[in-house]
């Protein structure tokens, strides 16, 4: 049951606590550039597999088998790949990030689960490593199965990781909520980079898997080792720990709950932003805006580089400079970003109506710019991250400092609802340019 309180003990929660010590200074900013690590780390399994979906899809799953029927079974697997793996990836995401939010807030519950996730998301993605040096061409069923699970396991525990540092982030000042998201988006670039040095250099599919791979638990290791290292830290100790001590959030109090629709009517406004702009961005990225092919040839690229180039790497430092923003200006104020939030609806016809998908649409292309596209990827990108540290910002800090911490739970509930409801939608937008609707 939800704690029962009124509306005006709710309200009090927001003054300042009484007596509190002088806050003590993050030194050398480590505690600010350790979230933007964890951040960094909430999306590094998903962003490599992404980028190894080659190794799966033209390696892993690429055999003949004796079976005609098995064959196009396993390709209809291949070639819907990507699309297996975002909807197992994004639907137990969605559903441990919800179910986290109704656990126990405790900083003793909290440390578990971090340390916890963290460590399966390592464990299984060493053994995705193991698989990848193991030959499988005679069994690709049962690695395909195989894969699947593991992918479903690191995303239920990258679900609890994930809304547990926006939690964590929400209790400190206003621009340590951000920190976290500049970390996701430079997660996106930096796979950027590194997927264009492998398209260069052209390793095999496996020695490239093996690589991402590593790379993800490496960070995932260094995260665990920050994590560790928290508790140490004045700074992190006061905000995080000392706080939830004097406002009651203590062990010895179990039974109360906090007044979680209390929390949701204060911060709707920031969930609703943050919903829409994640919705609208996966609308449209990837699987639009990387399926635009090149009309007028302006940049002189290969197609073997236009995506890569012009897609992934325009958008995800767009969107990654989109996330510093805040900390040189803040507008529009909580009550107005609703309205650009809203606006980038404009974004998925006019996606729609570029080069997308050209063998097999019938919508007429209307959009033949490859400067004008690339400029409104920019735009995607940048709005993107900037709406969506501003949203992140102000849920945690409308709520009181109390609840601060649920606030930024419930708002990065949001933000994975608006990127499994946005992966979903997508697939739809396909369906709509091959129909004749005029």
């Amino acid at each position: 049951m939800v704690n029962k309180l009124s509306e005006e003990a709710y309200l009090q929660e927001t003054k300042p606590l009484q007596g509190e010590k002088e806050t003590p200074k993050d030194r050398y900013h480590l505690i600010y550039y350790a979230l933007i690590l964890h951040g960094f780390g909430i999306l590094i399994p998903w962003n490599m597999f992404i980028t190894a979906g080659p190794y799966f899809m033209d390696y892993k799953l690429n055999v003949n088998l004796t079976d005609t029927d098995s064959n196009e079974q396993l390709s209809s697997i291949r070639k819907n790949f990507l699309n297996i793996v975002g909807s197992s990836a994004q639907t137990p995401n969605l559903i441990c990030s919800a179910l986290n939010l109704f656990v126990s807030q405790s900083p003793r519950s909290l440390n578990l689960r971090i340390i916890s996730s963290l460590t399966i998301q390592a464990i299984l993605i060493f053994f995705n490593i193991v698989l990848a040096m193991i030959d499988s061409s005679q069994w690709p069923y049962e690695f395909f199965y195989i894969t699947l699970f593991s992918v479903i396991i690191i995303y239920s525990a990258a679900g609890v990781y994930q809304n547990c540092i926006y939690g964590l982030a929400g209790k400190m000042p206003m621009e340590y909520s951000n920190a976290a998201v500049i970390g996701s988006n430079l997660c996106g670039t930096i796979t950027t980079i590194i997927m264009i040095i492998s398209l260069a250099t052209t390793p095999d599919f496996q020695t490239s898997a093996i690589i991402y791979f590593l790379i993800a638990l490496l960070i995932l290791l260094v995260c665990l080792a920050t994590y560790f290292g928290f508790k140490s830290n004045p700074f992190y100790r006061h905000h995080a720990l000392e706080e939830d001590s004097q406002s009651g959030m203590i062990e010895s109090q179990p039974s109360e709950r906090p007044p979680y629709l209390k929390i949701f009517r204060n911060i709707w406004p920031q969930c609703y932003n943050v919903f829409l702009t994640f919705f609208v961005t996966l609308a449209v990225f990837p699987n639009v805006v990387s399926q635009v092919a090149p009309m007028d040839n302006a940049f002189g690229l290969s197609s073997k580089y236009f995506s890569p180039l012009i897609c992934f790497l325009i958008f995800n430092l767009s969107a990654f400079l989109g996330n510093l923003l805040p900390n040189l200006m803040i507008w529009p104020s909580p009550r107005y970003l609703w309205v650009p939030v809203t606006a980038r609806i404009l974004f998925v016809p006019f996606f729609l109506y570029c080069n997308y998908i050209p063998k097999i649409r019938i919508w007429p292309v209307i959009i033949r710019s490859d400067v004008l596209f690339s400029v409104a990827t920019m735009l995607l990108g940048l709005s993107q991250g900037y709406a969506s540290s501003l949203g992140m910002m102000f849920a945690c800090k409308e709520s009181p400092p109390r609840y601060a911490g649920i606030a930024g739970m419930t708002a990065a509930f949001f933000l994975v609802a608006g990127l499994f409801c946005g992966v979903n939608f997508s697939f739809l937008l396909t369906w709509i340019v091959q129909q004749n609707l005029l």
